[in-house]
């Protein structure tokens, strides 16, 4: 993609095929991908039930830890934030993103 004029390239994921395999994202890297927009929407599996219909914490750390062995350094966590369901965690979620600081660099 740089060979056509594109100085950035950025994919926005739910995290489920980063998640099943550090080699996607070994080739995310090779095709010069430059940084991965990751929703994560709470801290907590319980939270995720009501805005996502399912437990997809799992499924978000996973994928950050295979970005991390894939090589892939720039992750940006994109919230959906819903008042009384998740509103509280926006503290809990950049506190884990500073913990993060190697791979994670926004949310």
């Amino acid at each position: 993609m740089r060979d056509l004029g594109f100085i950035q390239i950025q994919i926005a994921t739910n995290g489920i095929r980063i998640a099943n395999s550090v080699e996607y994202c070994r080739e995310l890297v090779e095709a010069s991908l430059h940084t991965v927009y990751l929703q994560f929407d709470d801290m907590t599996p319980e939270l995720y039930h009501p805005i996502r219909g399912f437990n997809a914490f799992p499924i978000k750390l996973h994928a950050i830890e295979n970005c991390r062995k894939g090589g892939l350094k720039s992750i940006t966590l994109v919230l959906t934030l819903i008042r009384g369901v998740n509103d509280d965690q926006i503290g809990d979620i950049i506190r884990f993103a500073s913990h993060n600081l190697d791979v994670v660099k926004g949310c």
